[in-house]
C-alpha cells in the first residue's frame, strides 16, 4: 500500500513538473487564414502572449520558400536574410508588439504570394509559432485573374 502511494505521489510530481516546464518554454501564438486581393495590401494576423520584461522577437516565413518574409530581433528590424520577393513590401505594427500584436502587412499582393505563412515569436515566455494560409484573388475577366491597375 505504501509503495502505491509513493508511486502515485511520484507520478503526480512528474505531471506537475512537466506542466510547469511546458508553460515556461512555450508561447501561445494565434493566426487566422486570410484572403488578399491582387494589387492591394493585406494584413496577416498574428497575436501572442506579450512579455512585459523583454522585447519579443518576431519571424515571418513563407512555408517552402528560402529566406524570411520579415524578421524583428533584439528590438531591431533585420531584413538581411529577407526573400527578394518581399523586399520593400512588408511591415509590422511595431508600436503594438508590446501588446502582443505581430501582424504583418504585405503590400501590393501578387498571385505568387498565395500559400502558407509561419509566424514565430520568441521571448522570455518561450518560443511559439503558428501557420496561416493566404489565398489570393483578383478581378476576373474571361476566366483569367488580372491585377487591378
Amino acid at each position: 500500500m505504501i509503495v502505491i502511494i509513493i508511486l502515485l505521489v511520484a507520478a503526480l510530481g512528474l505531471i506537475i513538473g512537466l506542466s510547469v516546464a511546458g508553460n515556461s518554454t512555450t508561447n501561445d501564438v494565434t493566426t487566422v487564414n486570410t484572403v488578399g486581393k491582387i494589387g492591394q495590401d493585406v494584413i496577416l494576423p498574428c497575436t501572442f502572449t506579450p512579455d512585459d520584461t523583454k522585447s519579443s522577437n518576431v519571424l515571418w516565413e513563407k512555408v517552402g520558400d528560402t529566406g524570411n518574409v520579415y524578421k524583428y530581433e533584439n528590438g531591431k528590424i533585420s531584413l538581411t536574410d529577407q526573400n527578394s520577393n518581399f523586399k520593400s513590401r512588408t511591415s509590422l505594427f511595431l508600436n503594438q508588439l508590446s501588446a502582443g500584436n505581430a501582424s504583418l502587412t504585405l503590400i501590393n499582393v501578387q498571385m505568387k504570394d498565395a500559400g502558407a505563412y509561419k509566424c514565430t515569436i520568441t521571448n522570455s515566455k518561450g518560443q511559439g509559432h503558428n501557420t496561416l494560409g493566404l489565398s489570393v484573388g483578383g478581378e476576373r475577366r474571361d476566366g483569367i485573374y488580372l491585377p487591378r491597375l
